[in-house]
């Protein structure tokens, strides 16, 4: 079975007994010269008549579709169970601690550095020197008590 039902004879056959079951193999049987129906059997066991998709009536068509949303919820909440159980059981083995704010400085000391940071990349961006050499005008400031 694929995404779109079962494929037989350049159709796609559909019934809500089919959903969630993709992958799976089932065993048809079917009318040489009626293409109407085909039988659907899992394990030797009837699980259903499916139609082709082209061809259901508007009563199969909302079956189906109540059929769907069903599987969805379903799903749904198998999927929060694997999660809460993940949280409970598997959280513990791995030695994970429950999260916790770890800040080594306040959030506001960390945003003045930020801004700090970003003035000294943004200062040294903008230079003048291309080359990084110094301007020859200007004279470094010399110590008055300098032993000679």
């Amino acid at each position: 079975m694929g995404k779109d039902g079962i494929r037989w004879e350049r159709m796609s056959y559909l019934a809500p007994e089919l959903l969630g079951r993709r992958g799976e193999r089932v065993q048809i049987r079917y009318m040489p010269h009626d293409n109407r129906s085909i039988e659907v059997y899992t394990g030797g066991k009837h699980l259903c008549t499916a139609y082709p998709q082209a061809h259901l009536t508007p009563e199969q068509v909302q079956a189906f579709r109540t059929a769907q949303k069903e599987e969805a919820r379903r799903l749904a909440a198998a999927q929060r169970r694997s999660a809460r159980r993940s949280r409970t059981e598997l959280a513990p083995m791995t030695g994970a601690t429950p999260a916790a704010e770890s800040r080594l400085m306040p959030a506001e000391d960390g945003d003045e550095l930020a801004r700090r940071r970003f003035d000294q990349a943004l200062a040294a961006k903008s230079s003048t020197s291309l080359l990084g050499l110094v301007d020859p005008t200007v004279h470094p400031v010399v110590e008055e008590n300098q032993n000679p």
